[in-house]
């Protein structure tokens, strides 16, 4: 097993860049029952996508690479529902790289493989749920924000894995203290309730 937590460090991250130029995307008002965008952060908003290139579709590309297996409608209806107010078109109210950024966050549809052993499920929620083959199981490395995003994505990921499916998942890793890289734990354990808990001591 050290070996493949070893593997972890192979993992890269893939960088979620703003990109830099024009902004001709049009615009809509978004209900999120909140107070509404004062005009100085409607205008600085404004300013801001001016400055980024929503050309650049190079990280859209490389998010779509390596696909295993696409979600079937059902599948996608329950994992993917409460980012389905995330569009093409920009709210007035809402930062526009990081907006961007949610964007980019739902062009994986499924089960990707980064490496031999290492495969990802993308496109559930607001990070990605990584799998690695261990020696006696498998090792989720970040377990999502929710219980219910986590259990259905490994339910799926062991359906459209092309290899270990009946192997067990042995250990679970925080790889910080984020909520959407250890809050899905409950869905893991509901599942493997021998599963291990790793993470830093003190994580911040």
């Amino acid at each position: 097993m050290n070996k493949s937590i070893m593997a972890l460090s192979m993992i890269t991250t893939l960088s979620l860049n703003a990109f830099a130029a024009q902004h001709e995307h049009d615009h809509l008002t978004v209900d999120y029952h909140g107070k509404a965008a004062t005009p100085a952060t409607i205008a600085h908003n404004a300013a801001l996508a001016k400055s980024l290139n929503f050309d650049d579709k190079v990280a859209f590309e490389r998010f779509s690479k390596n696909q295993i297996a696409e979600f079937d409608q059902a599948t996608a209806d329950i994992l993917r529902a409460e980012f389905s107010f995330i569009s093409e078109q920009f709210p007035d109210s809402v930062n526009p790289s990081l907006y961007r950024q949610a964007q980019l966050n739902m062009v994986p549809n499924g089960l990707y493989k980064v490496t031999d052993g290492i495969y990802q499920i993308r496109g559930t929620d607001l990070s990605n749920m990584t799998l690695i083959r261990g020696e006696t199981g498998w090792i989720v490395y970040d377990v999502l924000l929710t219980k219910e995003a986590a259990e259905q994505s490994l339910k799926f990921a062991f359906e459209h894995l092309p290899e270990g499916n009946n192997l067990p998942i042995v250990a679970m890793i925080y790889s910080h203290s984020h909520a959407d890289h250890f809050g899905g734990a409950r869905g893991v354990q509901n599942l493997y309730p021998d599963v291990k808990v790793y993470g830093s001591n003190n994580i911040t």
